[in-house]
């Protein structure tokens, strides 16, 4: 684990990729600040691997002010982030399959009140989205419609600069039989063959 302190003294340098987990984006961006969060872009920048979920994907979008802008995704619905968790459906795209050694689309998957997210209006990274799943079903409490959900994209990955970038709005390591996608994740974004 690395603390905020690490990040700020360049310690990233040493690794090849790194995960930012569950919690709260917001959260995270503080406590590294504006020189961690330099430094976090560099580094994927300079060809590192970013994996986010959930929180560390929020971290990752483009339209807060706080946020790393590594990936062309904005955060949709923000009024209703708290909406909630469940268990829901996501369909693999045939990349996800791929990625995730993967023989069947459709799956369950955690969620904890993840990023719905949709393209960024101006983005800072011009690089082109794959997305690896979709949400087929939704979660709604707290006044959010659950249908907003549908057909949002759960799972994406996108380069930057050098690096490679990829998010989970879900939580597979929450999820029985999807520990390993973490593992595939880190695979690919340090280009490595599963």
């Amino acid at each position: 684990r690395l603390g905020p302190e690490d990040i700020r003294a360049g310690c990233l340098d040493a690794f090849d990729a790194v995960i930012f987990p569950g919690g709260s984006g917001s959260g995270q961006a503080e406590a590294i600040g504006v020189p961690g969060r330099e430094k976090v872009r560099a580094f994927v920048d300079e060809g590192g691997g970013y994996i986010g979920v959930c929180a560390g994907s929020y971290l990752a979008l483009d339209n807060y002010t706080w946020g790393l802008r590594l990936v062309p995704m904005d955060s949709h619905d923000r009024k209703h982030w708290r909406r909630g968790n469940a268990s829901l459906k996501i369909e693999l795209t045939e990349e996800g399959m791929e990625t995730f050694l993967e023989s069947e689309p459709m799956r369950e998957i955690a969620f904890r009140q993840g990023p719905l997210m949709q393209p960024s209006d101006e983005p800072d990274n011009n690089a082109a989205v794959d997305v690896l799943a979709w949400f087929r079903t939704g979660v709604g409490r707290n006044g959010a419609d659950p249908a907003t959900m549908v057909d949002t994209p759960a799972i994406v990955r996108v380069d930057f600069g050098e690096g490679r970038v990829l998010l989970f709005s879900p939580h597979p390591e929450l999820t029985d039989d999807m520990e390993d996608w973490l593992r595939r994740a880190f695979d690919w974004a340090v280009e490595t063959e599963p």
